[in-house]
């Protein structure tokens, strides 16, 4: 018998081969939650500019009538940075009109109401409308 100390090759390929099953077993499970994380921060991020907005008017301030205009009401006093929208491919923070199929969309509601939603068309992988957050 050798006096030497150590591994043997098999006990390492053992090894790396039950690391390998486990990490096949493991890693769908974390990557199947990357679309709800991505829908979580755009709602939370979505949530955030109409907390500022709902800010900039409560202290008298009248309803910023263009997208140019909302950001330069909302950034820097209230917000840092106009935040990303995390779910389409682009990964936009533009503010602009609606109908595009990225970033933000600030319409007007009514003579006295505006809103931001995001600006996608179609449904999240739970089923939500977009137009729903």
């Amino acid at each position: 018998m050798s006096s030497r100390k150590g591994f043997t090759l098999i006990e390492l390929v053992l090894v790396i081969a039950i690391i390998a099953i486990l990490a096949a077993v493991i890693a769908p499970r974390f990557m199947s939650q990357m679309p709800k994380a991505k829908i979580s921060a755009t709602k939370a991020n979505l949530e955030n500019m109409r907390s500022a907005l709902g800010v900039y008017i409560a202290e008298g301030n009248k309803w910023p009538t263009n997208p140019t205009a909302l950001k330069a009401a909302l950034v820097p006093k209230y917000m840092r940075a106009i935040p990303y929208e995390t779910i389409s491919d682009t990964k936009s923070n533009m503010i602009g009109g609606c109908g595009g199929n990225a970033g933000w969309c600030y319409r007007q509601l009514s003579a006295t109401d505006w809103e931001i939603y995001l600006n996608k068309a179609g449904a999240d992988v739970l089923g939500e409308a977009y137009s729903n957050y």
